[in-house]
């Protein structure tokens, strides 16, 4: 079972309407669906430093995902 942090930076005017989520107990397939979703709505994501990223003129998303405390690398998880 995996594990994701997702966090959203989303800000207009003087409003921060992002969020801070935990993701708990999701099977290999929640975690691709998961990120397939936010590839749909925000475009191809982007890796940095093991983390998953979309970024746009005005908000950015990011996911961490972690198995076993453990960080796990996105490309790991489908190839693995």
């Amino acid at each position: 079972m995996y594990t994701i942090h997702y966090t959203s930076d989303i800000v207009r005017g003087k409003r921060n309407y992002g969020v801070d989520e935990v993701h708990e107990n999701m099977s290999k397939n929640s975690v691709i669906s998961f990120v397939n979703e936010l590839d749909t709505a925000y475009g191809k994501h982007k890796t940095v430093s093991g983390m998953g990223m979309w970024q746009n003129r005005l908000d950015v998303h990011t996911i961490s995902i972690f198995k076993q405390g453990k960080l796990v690398k996105y490309s790991e998880l489908i190839n693995g």
